[in-house]
């Protein structure tokens, strides 16, 4: 049973709400629902599948945000080599055409020079060596420059990153914020929604329970000469909702397992008693009496029962006397005689 504290993680985990089911029996099912009960561990699901699915989704998409940045800064650092690197390779291509050309031309010169004295060779020789230096600190000079910029790159670049990282994750709170909000609106839009249909229901479930079975009934005209345990029927019947009352045999039929009350009335000397499946319940005696101012004087009897009832079970109300015994059927053209019952 999950309640408003539980919580539920992990792919083997499930929620029940354990409900009471009756199977392979010839009766109507009746529950008794505690909808409040239901209403709790329904929004505790509900909250807690909510929590779950923010969760995932902001995580999911952070790491796709995340991904995505990488593979952004991942590219323009390999274009960023890539040309660096070309450009030294391009350099130093150019510095060894040009030191081998220059070679070449030294070594014309020298052999052009061959026939001239020692002196000249040793000069020609140093202006080469020179030569040769100055080229050589030329492409130190050069590769010093381009370190240079590699580094002042990666440092810029290191703090483009601090910055893009910095606006990323102002990014996410704000997206995960406006997430959050939104969830929260949709869960209060859910909650109002489910409350609507909650207390429908039980609105529903109220009346067609309290109304499924009602009747009412009373006598069509006035009894006289009752013979002893014969049924009082009362034959006519305005009301019979779920059609359990029979107004020819007298007999209420019960269709559903319950409790049930029943009233019946009658207003001169008879006495009644009312039964379930021929065994009594309870009893009802009226008289009609004499004295020094009336000739007559009527009265009424009145009585109420409440019998647990399964489906099948019959009940009757039948004449418990025997001799001249009368009843009537109305006073003033108002049913006087009636009998009702409903299931609470």
């Amino acid at each position: 049973m999950l309640s408003l504290s539980d919580s539920c993680d992990g792919e083997h985990c499930s929620e029940i709400i354990s409900m009471p089911i009756m199977d392979d029996m010839r009766a109507t099912l009746n529950a008794n629902l505690d909808v409040s009960k239901m209403n709790k561990h329904l929004k505790a699901y509900i909250q807690q599948e909510i929590d779950i699915g923010v969760k995932t989704a902001m995580e999911n998409q952070v790491k796709q945000m995340i991904e995505n940045k990488t593979k952004t800064m991942d590219a323009e650092i390999t274009g960023k080599f890539n040309e660096l690197e070309e450009s030294i390779i391009s350099k130093t291509d150019q510095m060894e055409r040009l030191i081998k050309n220059e070679s070449e031309m030294m070594i014309t010169e020298i052999m052009t020079m061959s026939k001239n004295t020692n002196t000249d060779i040793t000069i020609k020789s140093k202006e080469m060596e020179k030569r040769q230096t100055a080229k050589t600190d030329q492409m130190e000079q050069l590769i010093k420059n381009k370190t240079e910029d590699i580094l002042t790159f990666f440092k810029d670049n290191e703090e483009e990153l601090a910055i893009q990282t910095d606006q990323m994750a102002q990014i996410i709170t704000n997206k995960s914020a406006e997430m959050l909000t939104l969830f929260k609106d949709n869960n209060k839009k859910m909650e109002t929604s489910f409350d609507v249909k909650v207390k429908e229901f039980e609105q529903k479930f109220e009346v067609k329970d309290r109304f499924k079975y009602v009747f009412f009934s009373y006598l069509s005209s006035g009894k006289r000469n009752f013979i002893q345990d014969k049924i009082l029927v009362f034959d006519v019947v305005p009301l019979n909702i779920g059609n359990a009352y029979n107004s020819t045999t007298g007999k209420f039929t019960c269709k559903e397992d319950g409790i049930y009350t029943f009233s019946w009335t009658t207003n001169e000397g008879i006495s009644s008693v009312f039964l379930v499946d021929g065994k009594p319940i309870a009893s009802n005696y009226n008289s009609v009496v004499t004295n020094e101012w009336y000739d007559e004087q009527v009265i009424t009897g009145s009585i109420s029962v409440i019998v647990k009832m399964t489906k099948g079970q019959e009940a009757w109300l039948k004449v418990e006397n025997i001799g001249y015994y009368s009843i009537e059927s109305s006073s003033e053209n108002t049913p006087s005689s009636v009998l009702s019952g409903f299931k609470i």
